[in-house]
């Protein structure tokens, strides 16, 4: 079975711990398993001195000098082979060197995704001991590895297990002994604790994902006492169901003619009510009546505390609702019924073609919300069950990879999405959705289909059997949406096509998007909080001359509920981020929160109710308690319902912020429209995220340059700061740049951040897409509008920028309008591919000087162009500084989700009325955090009018200080922002109305 035996004899000797600093890992909080790639926060704390400690990151089993890193908090570490590391914090004081220990020492299992199977490594001993000072015990693990079985294709192949005492490599083999010599003077309370982790890894050095650990009590003199009670083992999880009188029977071995005093302590962790805090022999039962866990310890010493029990006896109890339902609900496609073609497929977490996602909220999930906190947690599965039109059933449970289903039976087909815990619980109203399949190449049956009189009918579903040809070059397609606010999904499947096709998407008449599709490629696209309505899909076959053989195409569409993200979190010394949610629908949602690091690994989840109308703003500290506040680099945030969001990133001198709604659409490619060369003055990132369950081939690209990106894993994140990457010296050619994933899957959001080298003002700016649209927002051609310019020019500056991302030459056409809404001037000019043009907003005219009273800019083109505008302070200080994207089109309901008035701070609100010929009815209503309506205000703007006003003068002062966020309707189509800062003049952001 092993390629070797090996057994070695360790002695443990101890020294004096009163002389020496101690120290303590504080992240990674335990033994971890992550990818080659991936990266781990390392902070340490010492303690008897006030020196900084070292860490030594050492891979077992090789020869290589170890990794040292200087310093308490040296941030990430970045593992970059397949191994099984240990790394151990440590400090030297006065010539003392903190002992290693269990709590200065990690391990660290590294791997690669590959086809080498993990070793398996198994120990059946007792992992629990209390023995005499002086005693030798022995230890046997089995291992083995599956590639042992082929020793003819894997010749050479062994599994080396390792063991390690109290953090330190004591030997290898599958038998280890153990003799246990302590000096007098280290035990404490007549015991001293050893602990013994056994591990194993191949000679690829992949590490198994079997561990153990075994916890040792040494006694000196005399055994301790052992508390228990109920028969329970040490640090097990109970779950028991609400109502439960749990009543307590104590035990206490080995407590001689000792006189004990005893304790006896229970805690609800989740509302930290104190349960029980007694010292008596026999404590009352617990009254289990809220659900949650509640930690029951009991523990011992004598009158003068030199004896004591080597441990308290702590057990878990895991107190459920067996009353309380599973919500469940399918978030994508969030329809009633869809529609497919023989041999049509559904994904589960395939990004192409029609997939399927849903959200479940089990109320007797329980989070930790301490790392200390080790209770088991319960199981939540997902089931999937298909109806067959033939009476069979088709069923999938736990389904978290890939997985596909083939529809090949024509008829009705009957969709129930339900959950199940592992607590016996399985929700009583499952979701349903009914699925008509239909013939191969039914769809095209409905020719012809040449007009928008003549589009075929079409539900939400998927269809490849589609083709245009020189006699049938343009088809028409038309679906209903029935739910606002969510997003709307097509895609394209030009993957076998030769040639190009280009669309036109509609929303009733209102034409929402035109490009033109190149063959080979998979197109995605996001409507993102759509209006409900009809829509219409027209399909061109460019050059059709040339396809006599025609052009085979697939249109999939549906609708989602959106996941949001926000892809940039930072919690340290300088930098707090809050987060806000909003959920602007008539019933209450079901929310879910992830607190994700670098990895994607979820540090923390939490499960809230948010109600109609109402309004979560909380920092992300205290929202993940449990999660160690600087590994959260971002959040996922899911939800039954289409809720919205913001999240806001203020520095912790309260000198600076910037703000920028949540994103709620995934794209397969990204604008980063600015990039500052000064990097003596500027700084500039991005926070980039794969939010899906693939893995992708993303890159960045500039005009000049090219980079591969480190977010190919599912839910990984990465921090793109283009100073460090040009090494603070950004050529000509690489002030802005595209993110794509090269097989145009949609996975992708990210956030752009930038500002001042030292800290005092910062701006954001949300990436976004010529495919992210919003049908919400009334399109003409491809224009864009730049809502905001400064009328204090004396005060403040306004920059505006835009760049050609297209293929070809755009012909613009630049209008300025002061706040009443009259043309100041217009300038036309072109933009080559790839051009960027930043300047001062009158510079941008001809005709118009530094005085213009300038209120807002709109560029006119029919070509490919992303912009953006920034404004600032003109005071030495560089105080103030915001950031908005331009708004393509406008849009007749806005959301302004974190409003903040008070005597400190103040929130504004600008509204441009596109509208060349009609005034625009007005109607904001203001709610506070529960859903509360406050107060509605109805205003009139004239066409092409501007509007700035603070919330504190629009509702009154009193009234402000009430109002969590705002809605915007109004009958013409409008351009919409918000501003917040404080009345010091210190900070300022911006950021666009979704």
């Amino acid at each position: 079975m092993f390629a070797f035996r090996k057994i070695l004899f360790f002695v443990l000797f101890t020294t004096p711990l009163w002389a020496a600093p101690t120290t303590r890992i504080l992240s990674p909080v335990k033994y971890r398993t992550i990818a080659v790639g991936d990266s781990v926060l390392l902070r340490g704390e010492v303690t008897g001195t006030t020196r900084q400690g070292s860490w030594q990151i050492q891979k077992l089993g090789s020869e290589t000098a170890p990794v040292t890193l200087q310093g308490n908090e040296p941030e990430r570490y970045r593992f970059e082979e397949q191994g099984l590391y240990q790394m151990t914090f440590s400090v030297t004081a006065n010539g003392e060197t903190a002992p290693r220990t269990i709590e200065n020492s990690r391990l660290i299992a590294v791997t690669v995704n590959d086809l080498n199977f993990e070793p398996y490594l198994e120990y059946s001993g007792d992992t629990h001991f209390v023995v005499a000072n002086g005693t030798t015990l022995n230890f046997e693990a089995q291992a083995d590895d599956f590639e042992n079985s082929f020793p003819e294709d894997y010749p050479g192949n062994f599994v080396t297990v390792f063991w390690l005492v109290n953090g330190t490599l004591a030997g290898t083999g599958e038998n280890f002994s153990l003799p246990l010599e302590i000096t007098d003077d280290a035990f404490s309370r007549g015991s001293y604790p050893v602990t013994l982790e056994v591990f194993a890894a191949d000679s690829e050095n992949k590490a198994s994902d079997d561990r153990y650990r075994i916890d040792i009590y040494v006694y000196n003199d005399e055994r301790p006492p052992e508390p228990g009670f109920n028969g329970t083992d040490p640090d097990e999880t109970l779950f028991l169901a609400q109502g439960t009188r749990y009543e307590i029977n104590p035990t206490l071995r080995f407590a001689g003619n000792t006189t004990w005093l005893r304790r006896w302590r229970a805690v609800h962790l989740q509302s930290g009510r104190v349960l029980l805090d007694s010292d008596t022999n026999q404590p009352p039962p617990l009254d289990l009546d809220e659900p949650g866990v509640v930690s029951l310890e009991f523990d011992v010493e004598n009158a003068d505390g030199t004896r004591a029990a080597a441990a308290p006896h702590r057990v878990w109890l895991y107190t459920y609702d067996p009353n309380a339902d599973i919500t469940v609900k399918i978030t994508e496609p969030s329809t009633d019924a869809l529609r497919f073609e023989a041999g049509g497929a559904i994904n589960i977490t395939d990004e192409t073609g029609i997939r399927m996602k849903a959200f479940i909220y089990d109320p007797n999930l329980f989070q930790p919300t301490d790392p200390a906190q080790t209770f088991e947690q319960i199981g939540i599965a997902t089931r999937w069950s298909f109806l067959r039109p033939d009476g069979g059933t088709l069923l999938l449970d736990g389904v978290e990879n890939n997985a596909t289903w083939i529809f090949e039976i024509i008829g009705t087909w009957h969709l129930t999405m339900s959950a199940y815990n592992s607590l016996g619980i399985t929700s009583s109203q499952p979701d349903t959705m009914s699925i008509e399949v239909a013939e191969a190449g039914s769809l095209n049956d409905a020719e012809p289909n040449n007009s928008r009189a003549q589009a075929t009918e079409t539900q939400f579903g998927s269809f490849a059997g589609l083709s245009l040809s020189d006699s049938d070059p343009v088809d028409w397609f038309a679906f209903d949406l029935d739910r606002g606010g969510e997003n709307l999904l097509v895609n394209m499947d030009l993957r076998r096509a030769q040639g190009d096709v280009e669309i036109a998407v509609y929303q009733g008449d209102r034409q929402v998007h035109r490009e033109r599709l190149p063959g080979g490629k998979f197109h995605p696209f996001s409507f993102v909080s759509a209006d409900p309505g009809r829509y219409f899909l027209e399909a061109v076959l460019v050059d059709p001359a040339k396809h006599k053989a025609g052009l085979a195409f697939g249109l999939a569409v549906s609708a989602s509920i959106p996941r949001l993200s926000f892809p940039k979190v930072r919690e340290d010394d300088a930098t707090t981020t809050d987060i806000s949610l909003v959920n602007p629908t008539n019933g209450d949602a079901r929310v879910s929160l992830e607190a994700r690091n670098p990895n994607g690994e979820i540090l923390q989840v939490i499960s809230l109710d948010l109600p109609a109308k109402g309004r979560l703003r909380r920092g992300v500290t205290d929202l993940f308690p449990a999660a160690d506040k600087r590994d959260i680099e971002w959040v996922r945030v899911l939800s039954d319902r289409a809720i919205t969001g913001s999240f806001t990133l203020r520095g912790q001198d309260g000198q600076s912020e910037s703000a920028e709604p949540a994103q709620s659409g995934l794209l397969h490619e990204l604008v980063m429209p600015h990039v500052a060369r000064d990097t003596s003055v500027w700084y500039t990132e991005v926070g980039l995220v794969n939010n899906s369950a693939e893995y992708i081939s993303p890159s960045l690209n500039t005009p000049a340059s090219a980079f591969e990106l480190d977010v190919d894993r599912p839910y990984r994140s990465e921090t793109v700061n283009f100073n460090s990457l040009f090494n603070n010296r950004i050529p000509e050619g690489n002030e802005w740049g595209m993110f794509r994933e090269e097989n145009n899957l949609p996975a992708l959001a990210g956030v752009e951040l930038f500002g001042f080298q030292d800290a005092t003002q910062t701006a954001a700016l949300n990436l976004a897409s010529p495919r992210a649209k919003n049908p919400n927002f009334v399109y003409t051609r491809n224009d864009l509008v730049f809502p905001h310019v400064a009328a204090d020019t004396a005060q403040f500056w306004t920059g505006i920028a835009y760049v050609n991302t297209g293929t070809e030459t755009a012909q613009l056409n630049l209008k300025a309008y002061n706040g009443a809404g009259q043309l100041l001037g217009q300038q036309s000019a072109t933009a080559a591919p790839g051009d960027k043009v930043v300047g001062l907003a009158h510079e941008l005219f001809d005709s118009l000087d530094a005085r213009a009273q300038i209120g807002w800019i709109k560029l006119e083109t029919t070509g490919s162009i992303q912009g953006y505008e920034l404004f600032g302070s003109n005071r030495t200080d560089r105080r103030r500084l915001a950031g908005l994207a331009a708004v393509a089109g406008g849009a007749k309901k806005v959301h302004f989700p974190d409003v903040i008035s008070s005597a400190a701070r103040w929130t504004g609100l600008a509204v441009v009325n596109l509208a060349e010929n009609n005034s625009a009815t007005l109607t904001y209503a203001a709610y506070d955090d529960s859903g509360a309506l406050i107060a509605e205000v109805t205003q009139s703007l004239a066409p092409l009018a501007k509007q700035v006003t603070l919330v504190s003068a629009l509702f009154g002062a009193e009234r402000a200080q009430r109002i969590a966020w705002i809605q915007l309707d109004a009958d013409q189509p409008l351009a919409s922002f918000q501003l917040s800062g404080d009345f010091a003049g210190h900070n300022m952001s911006g950021m666009t109305a979704q």
